[in-house]
């Protein structure tokens, strides 16, 4: 349906959280909602919504079915705080570093950001860069500073992270092999990994670890003739990341060797027969004479 009253549409409903949406009331962090029209993609509604203004910062709404027209609605502007408020939304984070951001506040000479009861921030900046934080929960204050150093209290937010570890991005070369070939594998990572493991699925599913290991390279070789795929997983911070998206090798086949049916040995049986057979006769002319 459609939150007009249509229900002539099969929609899908996507959810992001971070967007970043700016309007006459400023910049905002937003929680960001879109419906999409499955029929030809085109998103028939979206919403920003930001946690601190607590209502919409800007709504698309277009007319379903031909989308040919829509409605934009944006946040112009809202009650001016009484104590300094946080753009960034509570919630999870999945990654280890993290960026918070406040309002300015009028009169505020400085602010002081507060993680857990302790200090970790004081200056003039809006913005704190959150880094290499453990998994757990972290309750953040933003506090403005005013004339005679006196703190004025502002907005919490509770922020859980837990960390996930992004995939490796992996490459082969060359992607094609003879049948006693290496190949080289290499990847890249942003993050200092404990170790790599690399995995190498054959043609018949099996899947056996060719490498584990601090390199972010590898030469492997004795792949089984026909398509490989090779994936690596990351170990950072004792957590293991997915297998990587997967690149493959061909490994060309064997050539044949001549075997026991083949004609060569019947031949070389054939013409031994024939010696043997033409000594034998002329042996026997020999006596006859």
């Amino acid at each position: 349906g459609h939150p007009n009253g249509y229900d002539d549409t099969l929609n899908t409903v996507t959810f992001e959280e971070g967007v970043t949406m700016t309007t006459a009331a400023g910049t905002f962090t937003c929680t960001y909602i879109a419906i999409t029209d499955e029929k030809d993609g085109v998103h028939s509604w979206e919403l920003w919504y930001n946690e601190t203004v607590q209502n919409y910062v800007k709504i698309v709404d277009r007319l379903p079915g031909s989308h040919s027209d829509s409605v934009v609605y944006e946040l112009t502007g809202y009650d001016r705080p009484s104590t300094p408020q946080f753009l960034t939304e509570a919630g999870k984070q999945s990654a280890s570093s993290f960026e918070l951001q406040w309002a300015e506040f009028p009169g505020a000479q400085a602010y002081q950001l507060m993680e857990n009861g302790v200090e970790v921030y004081r200056g003039d900046l809006t913005t704190f860069n959150a880094r290499n934080r453990a998994d757990g929960d972290y309750l953040y204050q933003i506090n403005a500073i005013m004339g005679l150093d006196y703190v004025l209290p502002g907005t919490q937010i509770e922020v859980n992270v837990n960390f996930v570890p992004p995939l490796p991005e992996v490459a082969v070369n060359p992607e094609t092999i003879p049948h006693d070939g290496e190949v080289t594998v290499s990847w890249s990572y942003p993050f200092e990994a404990e170790w790599y493991a690399l995995t190498v699925q054959s043609p018949d599913g099996t899947t056996t670890e060719m490498y584990n290991g601090s390199s972010d390279f590898v030469e492997i070789g004795e792949l089984e003739p026909g398509l490989n795929r090779i994936r690596v997983s990351a170990m950072v911070n004792g957590k293991l990341s997915e297998p990587s998206d997967s690149v493959f090798v061909t490994v060309d086949e064997a050539p044949s060797s001549p075997d026991a049916s083949s004609p060569l040995p019947s031949l070389s049986f054939v013409s031994v027969l024939f010696v043997v057979l033409s000594v034998a006769f002329l042996g026997g002319r020999r006596r006859d004479l």
